[in-house]
């Protein structure tokens, strides 16, 4: 698959909003797969991943997230919480958007209330 992404971070009221296009050209039922299936999300982040009706759980464990909403083939949304996050923080919220162009598959990725510099406690 080829790839190409923009990245665009906003800073709106201290919270970020991270935002990446990527194109691909590989068939739209393969780019879903790689999203929603446990052994080809695992493959894709490089640790250990699962991915049920209810639930997202990334890198080993370390993130965790409730699924929020699914359209087969265009959408796919959970939370978002790092087991490093304080309690009192509220998830994120990471969406994917697939759609189809000439013979590319476009997914916009959507990462909001994703935790500030301060929130992180940095500097």
């Amino acid at each position: 698959m080829n790839e190409k992404q923009l990245n665009i971070k906003i800073f709106i009221n201290n919270i970020y909003k991270l935002t990446k296009i990527y194109k691909l050209k590989a068939p739209l039922k393969e780019v879903w797969k790689a999203l929603t299936n446990s052994k080809t999300l695992t493959k894709w982040q490089g640790q250990k991943c699962s991915i049920t009706k209810n639930k997202v759980i990334l890198f080993g464990g370390d993130t965790i997230g409730k699924i929020i909403e699914i359209k087969p083939m265009e959408k796919i949304s959970h939370t978002w919480r790092m087991d490093y996050q304080n309690k009192k923080w509220k998830d994120s919220i990471v969406t994917y958007l697939l759609t189809e162009k000439n013979d590319k598959i476009i997914i916009k990725l959507e990462h909001t209330n994703f935790p500030n510099k301060k929130r992180k406690g940095l500097p």
